[in-house]
């Protein structure tokens, strides 16, 4: 799940939801949810809530970390092994329950509990689509995604190239809910138009590697991590994900082929580049 990348961002997150980007009218439109486990037992929707646990007993970074297990967009966990899609399970299920007992028991800063029922939601539609209810009935995409994880782990350099290509964010939903100069159609664009471009970038490469099914599996996979919030404000925009090239000027970035091959690319163009610039130097020395 690359923990590096997942603590960072905890970091961030942290950050984020503690000096307050979000408008408190988003979070409070969310109840959360009653999605509560007898560790290591089956989920069980609508139970009452157990005692909160002392705050102190609680990591709020690691609990954070947890609830993030199927969120983070350019470090979506794949795995063909369904033993550990149950140890990923287990831990976003942790980071859900922690995050609940946090909020209950008010035992985060003002603008944290503000904001974490719209993390809490999201958790939980990703738990539902990958784990099912924690006990007998599995996620609905769980088995999908178990048969395609394999060659999609196989070519995730190219995953990480349309990541890095598309500078789609790690959460979208940040730059959506942020309070900044920008307004609200400049902050739609900036994370709707990297969305798409890597979701048509990562649907491309997978196809070519794994087939249309495994594409389709990825695409929904990163659509449904993304979030209802930002899910809500891109397909407003026509013929979402290939929105039109007014609205989303920058191209998707060609990720296809081997990791050698666009390099190749690279140092050609430097090449070009290089022998443009002699050129004109040893003219401008001729005159």
């Amino acid at each position: 799940m690359g923990c590096k990348t997942g603590k960072i961002y905890v970091g961030y997150l942290s950050l984020i939801m503690c000096f307050g980007l979000f408008p408190l009218s988003m979070a409070s439109a969310h109840n959360v949810p009653q999605f509560i486990a007898l560790a290591p037992g089956p989920v069980i929707i609508g139970s009452p809530s157990p005692p909160v646990e002392d705050c102190g007993k609680i990591s709020t970074d690691d609990c954070l970390d947890d609830l993030q297990t199927f969120m983070r967009l350019t470090a979506l966990p794949f795995t063909d092994d369904a033993n550990e899609l149950d140890r990923l399970c287990k831990q976003a299920l942790n980071g859900y329950n922690c995050s609940s007992h946090l909020y209950k028991g008010n035992c985060l800063p003002v603008r944290q509990l503000e904001m974490m029922p719209i993390f809490i939601s999201a958790a939980e539609i990703m738990f539902f689509t990958l784990c099912g209810d924690g006990h007998d009935t599995p996620g609905y995409m769980s088995d999908a995604f178990l048969s395609v994880s394999e060659c999609i782990m196989e070519n995730k350099a190219k995953m990480d190239c349309c990541a890095e290509d598309t500078g789609v964010s790690v959460m979208p939903v940040m730059h959506i809910l942020e309070k900044s100069s920008k307004s609200l159609t400049e902050r739609e664009i900036a994370t709707c138009c990297p969305l798409s471009r890597y979701l048509q970038c990562t649907s491309r490469v997978i196809s070519e590697s794994c087939g249309e099914f495994a594409a389709n599996v990825t695409y929904a996979y990163i659509w449904r991590a993304a979030g209802d919030q930002v899910q809500a404000v891109c397909e407003k925009m026509p013929n979402y994900p290939d929105p039109d090239a007014k609205t989303c000027p920058s191209p998707v970035p060609f990720c296809s082929g081997s990791q050698g091959l666009r390099t190749f690319h690279h140092l050609f163009a430097t090449v070009i580049l290089l022998s443009f610039l002699r050129f004109f130097s040893i003219q401008k020395i001729l005159e």
